[in-house]
């Protein structure tokens, strides 16, 4: 394991909890030690929140870290790694905390090291301010899979506040060199797919399909390209309705190539259903109209990844979240060489 302890600041860029979620699963990954200070230091309640540690404590499952510092409130913490193990891993927030960027905090080790692991994770499924289930499974894992092989189940969606969604990930590393990360070639949109999903208690207002049916006539597109957005409705602990879409793009040079780019909107009470299929539509479009592979949600998931392997890819912005994933896989891996345009494309070379 590198002795060498990582220093990090969370007032950094966004100054959220993606800081820490991207230094956990470096630090698992690499063996490298770190210390954060100014945990969220820039959101309204500062310091770690109840689904932050249970995203600390799930890195720390997995490697058998030594950590300080890791509970509700604190605005430091250490963590220092050990060997990442194989299992079976079962998580329960206990509220709408996201399952999603639970698996973040994971997912980069999981899915680069050495050994095959299974996650179980109740909480919140489709919640604000985090990765809905359906664009990680269909928009992030599709572009990881290049890297492992990866599953994800819905089980059960969950909804702020009470949460109660139950999911499944799976992965299994394929255990050659990575290869390199290439995001950023020209793509032609061949599809277009969805999901419009809603709490049982939606069902007689039609919320789903409401969603569905404005989402694609706001789609403008050519007429060959054909739209798929399917409705789910689940019995869920709160009543929660949301839409996510995303873009199958197939590269210009190599047709056995394809893209996702994806967008999404979540339903608010006193919001009308079809404004929420609108914005997620016009969200897509804006991305498409980009001309680039990876979405600006993409691009700062997937940096981490890009750090490890090397390579490139293109996105229709750089975000806060994006600079902050950039910021800690600079403190990790110093020897990596970036050049970050304003253009939206991003290098990595490895030494």
């Amino acid at each position: 394991m590198g002795a060498d302890w990582v220093e990090l600041d969370g007032r950094e860029e966004e100054g959220g909890g993606s800081i820490l979620r991207h230094a956990l699963g470096f630090s698992v990954l690499t063996g490298r030690p770190f210390r954060i200070q100014h945990i969220r230091a820039n959101r309204p309640r500062p310091g770690l929140r109840p689904q932050h540690l249970h995203g600390v404590r799930a890195a720390a499952r997995l490697c058998g870290a030594r950590v300080r510092g890791d509970s509700v409130g604190s605005t430091e913490l250490e963590f220092e790694p050990g060997p990442i193990r194989p299992g079976d891993y079962e998580i329960d927030i206990g509220t709408a905390g996201s399952v999603t960027l639970l698996l973040q905090a994971v997912l980069l080790p999981v899915v680069m090291g050495p050994v095959e692991t299974r996650w179980v994770v109740r909480g919140g499924t489709d919640v604000p301010w985090s990765i809905p289930a359906d664009y990680f499974e269909a928009v992030l894992l599709f572009h990881l899979q290049r890297w492992a092989q990866v599953s994800f189940r819905l089980f059960r969606r969950g909804y702020y506040p009470a949460g109660g969604g139950h999911v499944e990930f799976r992965a299994r590393p394929h255990g050659a060199l990575p290869m390199p990360l290439r995001l950023d070639g020209s793509g032609r949109l061949v599809r277009i797919e969805g999901v419009a999903h809603a709490s049982h208690h939606l069902r007689s207002a039609r919320v789903a399909e409401r969603m569905r049916e404005a989402a694609i006539n706001a789609l403008r597109r050519p007429p060959d390209v054909p739209v798929s957005v399917r409705v789910d409705y689940q019995e869920t602990a709160s009543p929660g309705a949301g839409i996510v879409l995303w873009a199958v793009l197939r590269d210009v040079d190599d047709p056995t190539v394809e893209y996702r780019l994806g967008a999404s909107a979540l339903g608010e009470r006193g919001v009308p259903a079809e404004t929420v299929g609108i914005r997620a539509a016009q969200a897509l479009l804006e991305e498409l109209e980009a001309g680039a592979c990876a979405d600006r949600h993409l691009a700062d998931q997937i940096v981490p990844f890009l750090a490890w392997t090397g390579g490139c890819l293109r996105t229709s912005a750089i975000t806060p979240h994006t600079r902050a994933s950039l910021y800690v896989a600079r403190q990790f891996l110093p020897d990596v060489r970036w050049d970050v345009r304003e253009d939206g494309l991003i290098t990595a070379t490895r030494p």
